[in-house]
Parts: C-alpha cells; structure tokens; sequence
C-alpha cells in the first residue's frame, strides 16, 4: 500500500536538499513550520505547501488499483520593486533540480509559475509542481 507518510516524507526531502544546495542562506516556511518573520525580513524568502491525494480504482472484483497523485506549491517572496529575475533563477532551480525527475518512485512535472501577491510589500511567484506514484510502485 502506499504511505502518505512516505510520499511527503520524500517530496519534502527532495525539496530540501535542491533548495539547500542553490539557495542555502534563503529562509524556507515549511508545512506547519513557519520561521520567516515579516515584520523583520527584508531578504527573499520561499514557503511550502504539500497537497496529496490517493485514487483506488476497482479494477476488477476484489482487485483494487492505487494511485497517488498531488502538487508541490513553492513560493518564492521577495520585497515590491525588486523585480522578477530572482524569483524567475529559482523557478529555474526548481525545473533544474525536481522538474521531470523520477526519484523513490515519485515522478514530478516541469515547474508551473504563476505569480502572486500575498503580503503587503511583498510579491511572489508561486511554482506548482505536480507529482505522481504511478500504479504498482512500492512506497510503503
């Protein structure tokens, strides 16, 4: 059976070690761990969000088919008037380091960058990463 546990464990981790390694003094909010405080920030800074979803299919009569599939959400915030260069190099890192890769049995899309404004004085670029396990891979 596949483990949720598993893949975010593993999507996270993937992730990490591709930011860490581009981007190792650039501060990260992971899922239900928040660090950035934007009262004090002035430096760009990403944040993380993890959506998964299984599929049973009945294949057959007793015979069930399992397929995980989700999205990794990356945000990429840097102050207004600073430009879209830097947001646009991390995209890049992101499709460089995760984009049409199969790793543990997780294959993942090319980046999808769309841009947005959620904090006051604050642009983003959020990249939208959509991932699967195909059927029959062993995640558990």
């Amino acid at each position: 059976m596949i483990s949720f546990e598993y893949v975010r464990q593993k999507i996270i981790a993937m992730f990490k070690t591709a930011h860490d390694a581009n981007y190792p003094s650039t501060l990260v909010n992971y899922p239900n761990f928040i660090v950035v405080d934007l009262d004090h920030q002035k430096d760009p800074f990403a944040s993380v969000h993890l959506s998964i979803e299984r599929q049973t299919k009945q294949l057959a009569l007793g015979v069930k088919e399992l397929h995980v599939i989700g999205m990794l959400s990356v945000s990429y915030y840097f102050l207004e008037g600073k430009g879209l260069s830097g947001a646009y190099s991390y995209v890049d890192m992101l499709n460089t380091a995760i984009g049409l890769k199969n790793v543990d049995g997780i294959v993942y899309s090319m980046a999808d960058p769309v841009n947005i404004k959620t904090f006051p004085g604050w642009e983003g670029l959020l990249s939208n990463i959509s991932f699967q396990v195909p059927m029959g891979a062993d995640c558990s």
